[in-house]
């Protein structure tokens, strides 16, 4: 173990030689040395050069004179990694955990003998652990300077050769200020107590670390949180989730972005859960995204894995589940390489249903062996053991096991701790009459990021008709009579059989589960989705006798369809309530309506009967045995709007079923569960969603964001650089001084913002259109001199195309500018964090399309039934939408950028302060009403102050509370609130 030093040759592991490129001018303790976990790593002295790169990099841990050594790490890579490509990047990432794994343990063990460690990620360039960096150091040139391996310039990279593997090395780097003797007794004797899988880890794989954590006392309750400090507004929010939990109401709650809410609420309500396990249910966790369902799991680890540290495995397990669709879920080969979901659906059932299984012994029918394997299982044995499952753990361990792992899942909701899965499975009565009927009362459900709450509900209980799907319905019904001709002649007594169920009584049929048989067909493949209607209003009674009979239910409904496609022939739009077309439906063909509000129910239950499998072909039939059913049951919040067109303005003549009112699909989720709670980091304005949503919240709050710099800089820009004003209002939006000044904004921030920038607009057309007069003006062309371009298209496949490409040349350093549209799909859920989104234009205020007839109809029904404003409507529905662009930029409190606000609009007080907090915090006076040469060299100088170093004393740890300081503050917050409660009596 004696050090190394001005040697070009090193004795290895094994005897081999390590031959570097050139020789050392510094002292090597360890020459590069295989691990048991496949690293080869080195131990260093930092020579004074890199040591004073080092000081900034970790600032508040090293000073110009503190002994540092430098543990560098290769991995010899599958593939080479000079070249791009997805096999390229699978195999970095691979190679990344890996390193993450390993560096956390060593730093980790470093720092229990009382000593300092971070390691750098080698994709940002940033500390792992120290949370006040902003200064990137670089992999390559820190192994080329301590190994003097010799480098490979490729355009605006660099990339190391390694003498043996070539450029298949991927290298990374760990400092200390341990001594060489503490640093080698770690890495060479197995002191890390973890084994490296180069291929995948499985769920219950956590190194065995001795983290220093949090136990914090919340009014009386212990929590414990996974994490050694914690933010202030992550404590207020777990005292105000905490409040709504004891009064077993509602809340709302908003809390900034990138400051660990999901972390804080979920540490909170299992500690919560496992301090009251005879009062408190299973936590719902709704989500909008597949994405955003793993981050949640991923946190439920942490925190578990920090539960059994402190208290045991015994006395801290649950089972946490995430279901999904079959599309996400399944592992059958032939099924998986289908891309459509309904295609997906429909195949399973082709191989699942229980006539296909009872006729594949004779008829030789192709069936599951997952879930023939899942079936065959003996009904003592556990489906799942206890244990944090995200989607990949399950389809791993349902591979491993031979079972089907959407079915297994649906099997565990019964007795899961912890639920995970997408809004529909709450919100959608078809889906959640299926999926979520048996949740206990004292459930507690969470709805991730709420801002678009109202229209998910909304979009729920729609239905849109067109003249093509009502022709393909009439086709429908055709191939069902032939069907029930045919059953007739060779299996009569099957339709007697429905018939004597039908008369017993709806709920008897099947159709509807009730209540205590929703276990018992938990995993039912036979069963179909539920009736469109929300539980309360599902009727009791049997269906009427004009239906019951197949051939008098087809005939039924043949009556209503052509009615349909007689009344969608439109030359203008109309618009009337559920009760004047019902009426006017029955004085045209003297139809009884009554039927109508079983006609989903009565036609699921036909298609079980005549054991159809392919639903995917009868979707259209069922799309309006939908509508049937919802425009007979509801008489309130709902209108039909007929219009000529459709969205694109081609004559294809719609008929709507707009619902209006988006607390109709909440209702029955408030009125049965004990605590639902709403947040997000764009709530703003949170008074406004009682009213929409028509609940009572007992805790309402909207947090601010504790900050040690100022790690946003909003922007009010309301003219060019010519003075003129700049707007997307509809009579200036086509004006060219507003084209040109919105051009010129573009092109001096993209020669000005490093890296990654992304710019929003108000709507697809308008985009298009501004692009096409940039590209004429010759404004594209100066872009590109400094960055790409890419563009958002509707075509998904395409944007996540334009997106790898956009995360590649900011990765290389080329920059690029992503032109995207507010309420699109990147809007909603991509994350420009770090150096892929340094600054963020809002080209516009995002208002909806005001000639909307659904949106006129909705904003007159707001107005006299909840009495809100359509100006106030349209303004918070825009300015969340705003919020929710300016958000993609922040991911954190160590990150940092610039929101540009280019409306002249945004100046005005009563726009502006329905931002959220944590971006109005940041909105000076001297940011408001600024032209574009001010704006950007306002940014020039913003960029120019993040980009130096953090002092010490303001920074990330100035903000971050210990045990101690979180007493402290919860005592100062409770003295603040009983004086403004005394002032308040007084």
């Amino acid at each position: 173990n004696k050090p190394l030093r001005n040697t070009s040759m090193a004795q290895g592991q094994e005897g081999q030689v390590i031959r570097t490129s050139r020789p050392l001018r510094h002292v090597m303790f360890l020459p590069p040395t295989m691990t048991k976990e496949g690293l080869e790593v080195s131990v260093h002295e930092c020579p004074r050069a890199l040591l004073r790169e080092l000081v900034h990099v970790f600032p508040n841990n090293l000073k110009k004179d503190s002994p540092v050594l430098g543990v560098i790490t290769c991995q010899r890579a599958c593939v080479d990694l000079a070249q791009f490509g997805e096999e390229a990047d699978k195999e970095k990432d691979r190679l990344l955990e890996n390193f993450a794994v390993w560096a956390q343990a060593v730093s980790h063990a470093i720092l229990a003998a009382g000593f300092w460690a971070d390691f750098i990620d080698p994709c940002s360039g940033l500390p792992m652990l120290a949370l006040n960096s902003s200064k990137v150091y670089s992999e390559v040139d820190g192994v080329e300077v301590l190994l003097r391996y010799r480098c490979l310039s490729a355009g605006m990279c660099k990339i190391l050769l390694h003498p043996e593997w070539g450029a298949a090395v991927y290298p990374a780097s760990l400092f200390t200020t341990a001594p060489y003797d503490v640093v080698y007794a770690i890495i060479s004797k197995g002191q890390l107590g973890i084994v490296i899988n180069a291929n995948t880890f499985h769920h219950s794989f956590m190194p065995q670390i001795n983290y220093v954590k949090m136990r914090l006392e919340i009014e009386g309750m212990e929590v414990l949180f996974p994490y050694p400090r914690v933010y202030a507004e992550q404590v207020t929010y777990m005292r105000e989730l905490k409040r709504a939990l004891d009064a077993k109401g509602h809340a709302m709650l908003e809390m900034p972005t990138g400051t660990g809410k999901t972390v804080a609420l979920l540490s909170l309500v299992l500690s919560y859960k496992f301090a009251h396990p005879q009062t408190t249910g299973k936590l719902i966790y709704c989500t909008r995204t597949v994405p955003e369902m793993s981050k949640c799991v991923e946190e439920i680890k942490h925190v578990m894995a920090y539960r059994a540290e402190v208290l045991g495995e015994a006395s801290s397990g649950i089972t946490a589940v995430c279901l999904s669709s079959r599309r996400n879920m399944c592992v059958h080969p032939r099924v998986m390489a289908n891309a459509d979901g309904e295609a997906v659906d429909a195949q399973c059932r082709q191989m699942t249903a229980s006539w296909v299984r009872s006729q594949a012994a004779t008829r030789k029918l192709e069936t599951c062996s997952f879930y023939e394997q899942y079936e065959s299982r003996s009904m003592d044995q556990r489906v799942l053991d206890t244990g944090v499952y995200t989607l990949d753990d399950l389809k791993a361990l349902g591979t491993e096991k031979g079972w089907c792992p959407y079915f297994m899942t649906r099997h565990a909701l019964a007795f899961a701790d912890v639920i995970v899965y997408n809004y529909q499975y709450m919100l959608d009565p078809k889906v959640s009459g299926m999926v979520s009927r048996s949740l206990e009362k004292d459930c507690i459900v969470v709805f991730d990021e709420a801002h678009n709450i109202d229209n998910v509900c909304i979009e729920a209980l729609s239905v849109t008709l067109n003249k093509r799907g009502l022709d393909r319905a009439s086709r429908n019904l055709t191939t069902i009579s032939t069907t029930v001709s045919r059953m007739k002649q060779a299996d009569k007594a099957r339709l007697d059989t429905e018939y004597r169920r039908l008369v017993e009584g709806l709920r008897s049929s099947g159709t509807v589960m009730g209540q205590n048989a929703q276990e018992e067909n938990a995993t039912s493949t036979d069963g179909t989705l539920a009736a469109p209607v929300l539980p309360n209003d599902i009727l009791e009674e049997a269906i009427p006798g004009s239906i019951r009979r197949a051939e008098h239910f087809i005939a039924f409904m043949r009556r209503v369809i052509e009615y349909l496609r007689t009344r969608i022939g439109v030359r203008n739009v109309e618009s009337e309530t559920p009760a004047a077309f019902l009426h006017a439906m029955q004085t045209a063909i003297a139809v009884d309506t009554k039927p109508m509000k079983f006609c989903y129910s009565r036609l699921q239950s036909l298609l079980r009967t005549l054991e159809i499998t392919n639903l995917e072909e009868f979707n259209a039939l069922n799309q309006v045995a939908d509508f049937a059913t919802l425009v007979a049951t509801y008489a309130d919040g709902f209108m039909l709007i007929l219009e000529p067109t459709d969205e694109f303005n081609a004559p294809q003549p719609i008929l709507q079923l707009a619902c209006l009112d988006a607390s109709l699909a909440m209702r029955p989720v408030f009125e049965r569960f004990s605590t639902v709670v709403l947040t997000s980091g764009t709530l703003s304005p949170i008074d406004l969603y009682p009213r929409l949503l028509n609940f009572s919240p007992v805790v309402r709050e909207s947090l601010p964001m504790s900050v040690y710099r100022s790690c946003i800089c909003p922007l009010v820009i309301t003219r060019g650089s010519d003075q003129m004003p700049v707007s997307t209002k509809f009579d200036l939006r086509d004006d060219m001084s507003v084209v040109r000044n919105y051009g010129g904004l573009l092109l001096e921030m993209a020669a000005c913002v490093p890296d990654g920038m992304v710019c929003f607009f108000p709507s697809y057309m308008y985009m298009e259109n501004i692009i096409a007069q940039w590209d004429t003006l010759g404004v594209l062309k100066k872009v590109l001199a400094h960055k790409l371009i890419f563009i958002e298209t509707k075509d998904i496949v395409e944007t996540t195309l334009a997106l790898d490409n956009f995360k590649r040349a900011c990765d290389i350093g080329r920059g690029a500018v992503f032109l995207s549209v507010a309420r699109g799909k990147v809007a909603e859920g991509i994350d420009f964090d770090r150096h892929y989104g340094r600054a963020v234009l809002l080209f516009g205020i995002p208002f909806q399309y005001t000639l909307s007839n659904v949106l006129r109809a909705r904003l007159e029904y707001l107005r006299y039934t909840h009495h809100i404003r359509e100006g106030d409507f349209l303004t918070f529905d825009a300015l969340r939408q705003a919020a929710q662009c300016a958000g993609r930029v922040i991911r954190s409190k160590a990150d940092y950028g610039i929101i540009v606000f280019a409306d002249s609009r945004y100046n005005r007080h009563d726009k502006r302060s329905k931002l959220p907090p944590w971006i109005n915090q940041f909105l000076l006076e001297s940011h408001l009403n600024l032209s574009v040469d001010m704006a950007v060299f306002m940014s020039k100088k913003y960029l120019s102050l993040m980009a130096q170093p953090v002092e010490e004393g303001t920074n990330m740890n100035s903000i971050l509370l210990d045990e101690p300081a979180v007493a402290k503050y919860l005592g100062k917050a409770n003295d603040e609130e009983s004086a403004a409660k005394k002032q308040r009596v007084a």
